[in-house]
């Protein structure tokens, strides 16, 4: 047995001894964390192989075990690989030591930690065959183009990255040949050789789709799964040839999810190991996948049975002959579910033959799917597409009733109708900043500052929206950021009058983040107050608004694209209030105030621009209206710090006595009657909530800084404002 040497002192048990930390960063691949190295005899270690160049290779759990005796080094790494290649000495025998029994103390200090290696972008053009020898990545938009000749990727080779698929065949190639592993492949050409897809030796592909045509007349299998080799998802949407003998061949690997396409009088053949599953793939009303299993390896039983249909197609009842058949009787362990269809296999000869009976399928399947989730908002829609033919026809290859119904969510109209409410939102957010400079003039929230004749003011102001789902409907959040800038002055000693613009600026996204919304909006604002006597004061506002919505809704599913909109909405505002001041003591104020405000936004019909792919499912929106009535008790409490500083806050509650949910009335473009989606339907009663500060500089300007926050339930409003405002 040979001896181990220890990494960082000799006098230390040799079985577990502590790693410097830019020795621990080497040995541990790059990463830098505490790590313990454990030396074992040379028995109860994995063999590490070694090459012709006597690497010495650094294993996490083993340690590290060298080739020969060796003097000299050279460090290289590769992805989280790293090794350190020896040159060879002159004498020696081949015998796996462990490290550090002839490499010293020495020459692994000099050894620099090196950070793991970035993936290499993969090369993205074969046009005529040729190797991916080392791991690389491939991300979204590009892809790996693969045109002519053979493909072949190495033994421990990964393709990796965000594009889908990685890697794209068209035209007419010859064969791949893998022994590494990747993502996705689609083949959408033809691969001529007998063995068109090879997938070996712990090979594995994620999803290999082929719409294209597989292999010749000769071979033994068109796609073939050998020595490990694990493809997860195959779909079959074209042609595998079954050369003189079959067209998959699956000895010693693993085929997962089989979706097959191929029928008619050349059905898909298979020898081997069954797929884990296997799924009929209709491509039409009568036109549907076939498969003949024969020389059954690892068993007869297919584990799971599932049925599916080609998008712009849809489910008919009746029997779908030889779906399946076998020369070794199978049995079928599990049907996999499609949400309102109702099917079974049949054998009528023990499990050669099998029929699929397709013995029912539900008139509201979609809209079952939705009552069945509790989905609300979706129901009306679900209704017109499961009654439109060439609308359910895109939900045709959707097998759950979560997939269904999401789905559906998917086409409703622009946030389900709540950009009214927003708009709502942010012409009362103006009502109460001018409130605000209303009390002011009444010597609350400023000391005795707001009573000069005529004032100038401006006020910036930031909000944040928080809005949860609700009532089945997804809420959203979003942020605004305006200013508003007025004018007013002293009509006479009981009469002020004044006028006020403002901008705001609000986006807001769907919590489900598919649905957004750009919205600008302006106002105008005339208001005024009246002194009853020294502390009692009635004020009005009056409001006209335009806001200008732009908004797009992403969807994927049923069909994937963006549906863009662009609408105007008028407001109106009018509201009311009386206030009535008390002194609590010289220096505190406060002044109680009841108010009634009336709000009501009215958005101009549009119908939805977007790419052909989603044209069934864009919408044609009808004019909608939202009003709020509110009626409210608030009490601004001040506190005069000093003859230039005060302080104040604010609580307030409001009930909204029209408090309607958000409604809008569309139809698709694609067919189908209109319909009504009721979205969220906030809670009537809103609380409020503010605190500042306002000084007054020595030139006469004063500065009103102020926090406010405004809460439903389910809902959170909060801003932050800073104000400016001069007398002249």
């Amino acid at each position: 047995m040979v001896d181990a040497i220890g990494l960082a002192g000799l006098g230390k048990p040799h079985h577990q001894r502590r790693i410097s930390a830019a020795r621990q960063e080497f040995l541990g691949f790059g990463q830098r964390r505490p790590m313990t190295l454990s030396l074992t005899p040379i028995t109860e270690v994995t063999p590490v192989t070694a090459t012709p160049a006597n690497d010495v290779r650094i294993l996490p759990e083993t340690g590290c075990a060298i080739a020969q005796t060796s003097v000299g080094y050279q460090h290289r790494h590769w992805g989280t690989h790293q090794e350190i290649a020896m040159n060879p000495p002159a004498h020696s025998h081949p015998q796996i030591h462990f490290c550090l029994k002839t490499l010293t103390l020495a020459i692994l200090s000099a050894l620099s930690a090196v950070p793991a290696e970035a993936a290499t972008t993969c090369t993205t053009t074969y046009a005529a065959g040729g190797n991916i020898a080392a791991s690389c990545s491939v991300d979204d938009p590009d892809t790996i183009s693969w045109t002519g000749g053979a493909l072949s990727i190495f033994n421990g080779v990964t393709v990796s990255g965000t594009a889908d698929p990685q890697i794209t065949q068209t035209g007419t190639a010859n064969f791949l040949s893998l022994n590494g592993a990747v993502g996705s492949i689609e083949t959408l050409g033809t691969l001529t050789s007998f063995d068109a897809v090879n997938v070996g030796f712990g090979a594995r592909i994620g999803k290999l789709i082929n719409r294209g045509t597989y292999g010749n007349d000769d071979g033994d299998g068109s796609v073939r799964i050998f020595n490990g080799g694990e493809i997860t998802e195959l779909w079959n949407l074209g042609s595998i040839s079954p050369g003189f003998n079959t067209g998959i061949q699956n000895y010693g690997g693993t085929l997962g999810t089989l979706i097959n396409a191929q029928g008619g009088n050349t059905p898909l053949t298979h020898r081997g190991n069954l797929p884990n599953k296997y799924v009929t793939y209709f491509t039409g009303a009568s036109t549907y996948g076939k498969i003949a299993f024969s020389n059954i390896a690892g068993g007869t039983t297919l584990n799971t049975y599932g049925a599916r249909i080609a998008d712009g197609h849809n489910w008919a009842s009746g029997t779908y002959s030889s779906v399946i058949t076998s020369t070794s009787a199978l049995t079928i362990s599990n049907f996999e579910a499609v949400s309102g269809i109702t099917y079974q296999l049949a054998s009528p000869d023990g499990g050669l033959t099998w029929n699929l009976v397709i013995e029912a399928v539900s008139p509201v399947r979609v809209f079952a799917a939705t009552q069945r989730l509790s989905n609300s908002p979706a129901g009306p829609a679900a209704q017109i597409i499961d009654a439109t033919p060439v609308l359910l026809a895109y939900f045709a290859n959707l097998t759950t009733d979560q997939q269904l119904s999401e789905a559906a969510t998917q086409v409703l109209p622009l946030l389900a109708g709540a950009t009214s409410q927003v708009i709502a939102n942010t012409l009362a957010k103006t009502n109460r900043i001018v409130q605000t400079r209303q009390a002011s003039t009444r010597g609350i929230n400023a000391g005795d500052a707001g009573m000069m004749d005529k004032n100038v003011w401006i006020k910036a102001f930031g909000t944040r929206h928080d809005q949860d789902n609700r009532n089945g409907a997804s809420g959203y959040d979003g942020n605004s950021r305006g200013v508003v800038t007025g004018i007013d002055g002293n009509l006479n000693d009981r009469t002020r009058l004044g006028l006020a613009i403002a901008f705001g600026n609000t986006d807001i996204t769907g919590n489900g983040r598919l649905n957004s919304a750009e919205i600008d909006s302006y106002q105008l604002v005339g208001y005024g107050s009246y002194a009853i006597n020294d502390r009692t004061e009635v004020n009005l506002q009056a409001a006209l608004g335009l806001s200008q919505t732009d908004g797009q809704r992403i969807m994927t599913t049923p069909v994937v694209g963006t549906a863009k909109s662009d609408f105007d909405s008028v407001s109106l505002h009018i509201g009311t209030g009386i206030a009535k001041t008390f002194n609590l003591s010289p220096r505190i104020q406060v002044a109680p105030q009841l108010r009634i405000d009336y709000i009501k936004v009215r958005s101009e019909g549009y119908t939805e621009s977007g790419p052909t792919a989603i044209n069934p499912f864009l919408n044609k929106v009808s004019k909608q209206t939202t009003e709020a009535l509110e009626l409210g008790l608030a009490a601004p409490l001040s506190f005069q710090i000093n003859d230039k500083t005060t302080l104040f806050a604010e609580l307030g509650v409001a009930y909204d006595a029209i408090n309607e949910a958000a409604t809008i009335d569309s139809r698709f473009v694609g067919g189908g009657a209109s319909f009504t989606t009721t979205g969220i339907k906030q809670d009537p009663w809103v609380k409020r909530a503010g605190l500042g500060l306002t000084t007054k500089l020595n030139n006469g300007t004063e500065i009103v800084v102020r926090y406010d926050a405004e809460g439903r339930r389910g809902f959170l409003d909060q801003s932050a404002s800073v104000k400016l405002r001069w007398a002249f």
